[in-house]
């Protein structure tokens, strides 16, 4: 099964995210087609998970990413196991 994670920023938090200065090269122009800033990026329309990083701390995104995982990855894993172990099939 595929699970679709946004990981949500705006631009301005890109900008200040930005270690290499991507940003400040395609502001000034210097970089052509660059996702965001000349070029158009679309949002997922249904990711499973959208994590505003803007909105959140480090701690607080990776905590909400974590529980995904546990709750729709790791937990019907568990559940099957248990199913066929317990129950024989």
């Amino acid at each position: 099964h595929y699970h679709s994670i946004y990981i949500k920023a705006d631009v301005e938090t890109c900008k200040k995210r930005d270690p290499k200065g991507l940003y400040k090269k395609a502001i000034a122009g210097e970089i052509k087609q660059f996702t965001g800033v000349s070029d158009k990026f679309e949002e997922p329309e249904n990711a499973d998970l959208v994590i505003e990083t803007s909105k959140l701390s480090v701690e607080e995104s990776l905590a909400k990413l974590v529980e995904y995982v546990e709750r729709n990855l790791v937990q019907p894993v568990k559940d099957a196991q248990k199913q066929f172990v317990g129950g024989g099939i």
